[in-house]
């Protein structure tokens, strides 16, 4: 074996399986062992699957699949990445643009749940992917910092959810108002609390203050 061909697409990763097979370089390609060699690569956390294909004369074709990230968690006092079954495999090095995660200590299949969710509806939704946060506190919260929105989401029904709060928040802006707080947790309901009533700063964003403090600026979409 003389060359080595890596198709993935994390340069870092690449560089790492290169160079974990770099022992191996003037072996007989018929002497090697690829399943044996594909178990190797499988260590990195990083990888959900890896096939070793030769190319003669001398040369072997590593195709290898990436863990999907869903998101970040803490565990044991640093960031970890997070699959869309809600199990961390990874832990954090270079920062990467995903919600963080937290809450669901006592209820991993729900976040198993939102998570697969998330990861097949950001795709193609501009709003989603600029989530920040998944919170679970008595149901479950979806944040985005950087427009100052929280959104609750119930404990089911995510899709349809999520459209009406989507419809509600840019039939807002279209109308130059802005929402803190969106309750999408009763079904056929959008509650939205705008930021225009919110007069205590230190408030935060406690949806049953924001409840009491704003009940006459209510806005109910359908």
């Amino acid at each position: 074996m003389k060359s080595i061909e890596v198709r993935v697409s994390d340069a870092p990763l690449k560089k790492h399986i290169e160079e974990s097979l770099l022992p191996y370089s003037g072996r007989s390609m018929f002497a090697l062992k690829l399943r044996e060699l594909e178990q190797l690569l499988l260590r990195r956390p990083e990888l959900s699957a890896a096939r070793i294909l030769r190319r003669w004369p001398n040369t072997l074709i590593i195709e290898a699949e990436l863990k999907t990230k869903a998101a970040l968690e803490f565990r044991n006092k640093a960031l970890w990445f997070v699959d869309p079954h809600g199990e961390p495999f990874a832990p954090l090095t270079l920062a990467q643009a995903l919600p963080l995660v937290w809450g669901f200590e006592k209820n991993p299949a729900l976040k198993s749940e939102v998570l697969r969710w998330v990861v097949s509806a950001r795709e193609d939704d501009e709003l989603l992917g600029n989530l920040d946060e998944i919170v679970f506190d008595e149901d479950v919260i979806l944040g985005f910092k950087n427009i100052g929105l929280r959104v609750h989401m119930g404990q089911r029904n995510w899709p349809r959810r999520w459209a009406r709060a989507k419809a509600a928040f840019v039939a807002m802006q279209k109308h130059g108002r802005l929402a803190v707080v969106m309750d999408a947790s009763i079904e056929g309901r959008v509650f939205v609390y705008e930021s225009v009533e919110l007069h205590n700063s230190q408030s935060g964003l406690n949806l049953k203050e924001l409840v009491r403090r704003t009940r006459e600026s209510r806005v109910e979409a359908r």
